[in-house]
């Protein structure tokens, strides 16, 4: 019975040993930033732009080091609807990025400008690693993105080149759209009066510094709607 004891610890610490293996040694900022993703946010966008809700999530979160894989096709006018109460950034990614097929990694590398930062891709299995690396593995040391998209091209299906240019087109056309919005009244109106009730829930959960600088980005932007006068009277109250 005490073998068999010794040798069930042994083997345990020898999965133990093959799983942390498995990830690869994280940088010190590639560290640091993986901590910000277990800090806690509070969201609540509706309709809003993927380049806006980076934004947001930079104020709540000090030194936030995201950035959007624009060369790899990811648009910022990507439209993000999702709501969450003190949750953990990891999980809040997790949830918003589900219904939109985007995925996100820390970038390890030492001596690179861009060590420690968190890029948000359009590989919608990436959950803090690249595909390929840590538990995004597979026994060949292949991804199952990698394996997906091989499979495609042997079926003649759209390959690289046709996936690349399907996402450029598609991040001109949600350009396009953000900026047929842009001139329309009513969209200003009721993108300003979205983030005049996200500022205002703000403000009652005590988070003033988020509020005002919510209030002064829609004075600011929709200088011409109800909302910014809202903003302006709700923003003097809170400078008192």
């Amino acid at each position: 019975m005490r073998r068999f004891i010794v040798s069930g610890t042994f083997l345990a610490v020898v999965i133990t040993a093959a799983m942390a293996a498995d990830k690869p040694r994280d940088t010190p900022r590639a560290a640091s930033s993986r901590a910000k993703l277990k800090e806690k946010v509070t969201v609540d966008y509706t309709d809003m732009s993927l380049r806006e809700v980076v934004e947001d999530l930079k104020t709540q979160i000090q030194g936030l080091p995201m950035r959007i894989d624009a060369k790899g096709g990811v648009s910022g006018n990507i439209k993000i609807t999702y709501s969450a109460k003190d949750k953990p950034l990891e999980a809040v990614l997790d949830g918003m990025f589900k219904k939109n097929s985007l995925g996100y990694f820390v970038l390890s590398k030492q001596g690179d400008s861009e060590d420690g930062s968190i890029f948000i891709t359009n590989r919608g299995t990436e959950r803090g690693y690249r595909a390929g690396e840590g538990a995004d593995k597979t026994a060949k040391g292949k991804s199952k993105d990698d394996d997906k998209t091989a499979m495609k091209d042997k079926k003649g299906k759209p390959g690289g080149k046709d996936k690349g240019d399907a996402r450029e087109r598609k991040a001109a056309k949600d350009k396009a759209d953000a900026d047929k919005s842009d001139d329309d009244p009513d969209k200003q109106e009721e993108a300003a009066t979205r983030k005049l009730t996200f500022a205002q829930t703000l403000a009652e959960d005590g988070k003033t510094a988020r509020a005002k600088a919510r209030l002064e980005e829609i004075i600011e932007k929709y200088p011409k709607t109800k909302a910014a006068v809202a903003a302006k009277e709700l923003l003097k109250k809170l400078d008192k």
